[in-house]
């Protein structure tokens, strides 16, 4: 039985909020890829159901459990994301807590990982997010894995920051312990459905908690703070070849900040440029994410420098839809100062700047 030898027995607190790991299957079975049968489920069980599912995790931690509803992560809001932040701070000024975990829907796993990175500054102890792909009806070992191996993640203290709890294979044989500002879902099959833009931060096999030699502690020695808020007029638009009509028509009055997703570079397109510097001069915060991935500069041409000296922001590695969490709260940091937002965008707060 997977638990912490020769210490006493820590606590931990266990944050519910719904997603795949609370469904109850129903229906027939149907094929999604060769090989693998599934149902649908419905996302019903209570924190406490979960809970009570596996008796093993009380042999790791005593487990205080907070159960914040039954939701599908589809659903998350910015206000759920500070309502969770605001539930797990003050846990983090608990000296009986080691640790919290939360369990999540996968849809939005990496939002809320986000979001929570950004809000929960200067973390003193583990805040681990998990789910699963299935329910525990249809794949009770894979749920069991990642519950066990949160719960012990949390107990040990061993990585106080935001991170993500998940299976490292296809089996569950094993979990990936990931940084939450750089995690994403790269496919809806399959155990280990996510993946990192940087090495894994320890891994957990066989009740083993094995950090990488290349881990440091990122905020040691600080109070812990909580730093909440989200402006949600921010617009995300993905540029495409041929978009110039489209751009030329779309002006929006009710837009506090903007995330371009470009691909391809904006100055040398004089459509484009003019989009931006259109938002630019009205006061608007754009942020531009192009294939040109650095976080110096948007792109080698004269009109991209100007547009970067009137205030656009090269997002770099920095993906859009992470982008689109991190603007919003910065916005609400910044009240839309074009200056102040640059300022914070480019600020590596969580390790989400590569």
């Amino acid at each position: 039985m997977t638990k912490l030898m020769n210490l006493p027995k820590p606590k931990v607190a266990l944050i519910t909020t719904g997603g795949t790991i609370a469904g109850v299957s129903y229906g027939s079975s149907f094929e999604i890829y060769t090989g693998q049968m599934v149902r649908a489920y419905r996302v019903e069980l209570s924190g406490a159901q979960v809970l009570n599912s596996f008796s093993s995790l009380e042999d790791i931690a005593d487990i205080e459990l907070c159960d914040l509803g039954i939701i599908d992560s589809v659903n998350m809001t910015p206000l759920k994301w500070c309502e969770l932040a605001e539930t797990i701070f003050p846990y983090l000024h608990r000296e009986d807590i080691s640790g919290i975990v939360v369990t999540h829907g996968t849809d939005t796993m990496e939002d809320t990982a986000m979001a929570l990175s950004l809000m929960l500054r200067n973390l003193n102890k583990p805040v681990v997010l998990t789910g699963a792909m299935l329910p525990i009806d249809q794949d009770r070992a894979h749920v069991q894995r990642h519950l066990e191996d949160s719960v012990l993640v949390a107990a040990s203290g061993v990585i106080p920051e935001v991170v993500l709890c998940f299976s490292g294979d296809r089996e569950s044989r094993f979990t990936n312990i990931y940084r939450g500002s750089t995690i994403f879902k790269y496919s809806s099959r399959g155990s280990d459905s996510f993946r990192s833009t940087i090495e894994h931060l320890a891994m957990v096999r066989d009740g083993k908690i094995n950090v990488s030699e290349n881990y440091a502690i990122r905020y040691a020695g600080e109070l812990p703070e909580l730093v909440s808020g989200f402006n949600s007029h921010v617009g995300l638009i993905t540029l495409m070849p041929c978009d110039e009509y489209v751009l030329s028509n779309y002006n929006s009055s009710v837009l506090e900040g903007m995330v371009l997703d470009a691909q391809v570079g904006v100055g040398i397109n004089p459509v484009r440029y003019e989009f931006v510097k259109k938002y630019l001069d009205r006061g608007v915060p754009v942020a531009i994410r192009t294939s040109i991935e650095s976080n110096l500069t948007l792109a080698a041409t004269l009109r991209d420098e100007e547009l970067e000296k009137r205030g656009a922001i090269a997002l770099g590695y920095l993906s859009a839809r992470k982008a689109m969490v991190k603007m919003r709260w910065v916005l609400a940091q910044t009240a839309g100062d074009i200056r102040k937002t640059k300022e914070m965008m480019r600020y590596d707060f969580a390790g989400e700047v590569l």
